[in-house]
Order: structure tokens, then sequence, then C-alpha cells
């Protein structure tokens, strides 16, 4: 009866860790304040290196653990956690501080051979 009593035990724990550390397929939109979708936004999951972007319509899926952060990002917009509560999470981004670029400087570098040069000049 004590050894029974010891295997239950321990198989009620390794379930219960089991599933304390499951992970879930979490869905969502990013949009922005217009509710206008924002294609290619970044997300992730705050502490890890896992992360995934958004399609064109803003639609992402991301594997994560309930409780745990997302952080979304995109080009204009400012960044934005949201807590996991349920299977879909819903970001609205608001614009952010972006700078214009007025300038732009292209070099380029590359080498022509002699016979190339000879040749173009004909």
């Amino acid at each position: 009866m004590r050894k029974f009593r010891l295997l239950l035990t321990a198989t009620l724990l390794l379930i219960t860790s089991l599933a304390w550390a499951q992970t879930k397929t979490i869905k969502g939109t990013v949009t922005d304040e217009s509710g206008l979708p924002i294609s290619f936004a970044t997300i992730s999951i705050k502490g890890t290196n896992i992360a995934n972007a958004a399609d064109d319509q803003g639609r992402y899926t991301i594997q994560a653990r309930s409780g745990a952060t997302l952080v979304v990002s995109a080009t204009g917009y400012a960044t934005k956690e949201a807590v996991i509560g349920s299977d879909v999470v819903n970001i609205i981004l608001s614009p952010g501080n972006t700078q214009v670029v007025d300038e732009v400087m292209v070099i380029g570098y590359g080498a022509v051979k002699k016979k190339i040069l000879q040749v173009l000049r004909r």
C-alpha cells in the first residue's frame, strides 16, 4: 500500500508539472487606433527568443504559455506589451515617435577588370 501511494503521488506530481509548463497557440490581430491592420508587425514573448511576424492582414499566431507577456512592435508605432489571458489576444498600437529621413547616401563598391574596361571603351 505504501509503494502504491508513493507511485500515485509521483505520477500526480509529474502530470501537474507537465500541465503547468504546457504551451498553447495564441492568435490575434494587430491593428492601429483606426482599426486598420498593421502588416508584418513583430510579436515576441518577453524574456525569450521566441518571435513571429504578423501577415499582411495583421493576423498572427504564436506558441506561448498562459501568463506570458507578448511584446508587439512595428515601424512607426509605439511598442506595446500584453499579458496572455486567453487564446485570442488582439493588439491595438498607437503611433510612436518617428523620424523622417530626408537624405539617403548610397555607396557602391565594385572591381572591374581591365579587359572589361577595354571592351566597354570601344
